[in-house]
């Protein structure tokens, strides 16, 4: 799920920057700050999620791609949950609000190629959260 999902979420990210208006760029600050103020509190992880997926939901809006929406809306639905895992560690917040505002700057930029880049390397980072997480598992079961 995780190898689609980075290359996936490269390619809309690569395409939103290509596409992107001027309205949707204000949309995508208005709710990178909305994240950030509420990573900043990071008193309530179910908001903190639903800020995240509105993030990446807007930006596969900004693709204008339908059909790449559809297929991204799946994995990212398969993918869910291990967001709760990862929000569990409050002390990647910081470091995933810094990842955010690097794939805001390149879409907003029109920097295609590094929004691509900063979108992959963000879902690796997830991935490579959840892999080691599960081979501590494997560990403590033995």
């Amino acid at each position: 799920v995780f190898e689609v999902r980075e290359d996936m979420e490269g390619f809309v990210a690569k395409l939103a920057a290509q596409r992107i208006n001027e309205e949707e760029k204000a949309q995508l600050r208005e709710i990178a700050a909305e994240y950030e103020e509420a990573i900043e509190k990071a008193d309530d992880k179910e908001q903190i999620i639903e800020l995240d997926e509105k993030f990446h939901n807007f930006i596969v809006r900004c693709s204008g791609n339908e059909t790449l929406s559809e297929l991204v809306k799946y994995v990212q639905e398969l993918s869910l949950r291990f967001r709760y895992l990862y929000y569990d560690d409050s002390s990647l917040y910081e470091s995933t609000l810094e990842q955010h505002n690097r794939i805001m700057e390149a879409i907003n930029s029109g920097r295609a190629d590094e929004a691509r880049i900063e979108a992959d390397a963000h879902v690796k980072t997830l991935k490579e959260f959840i892999f080691a997480l599960g081979e501590k598992l494997d560990e403590v079961r033995g």
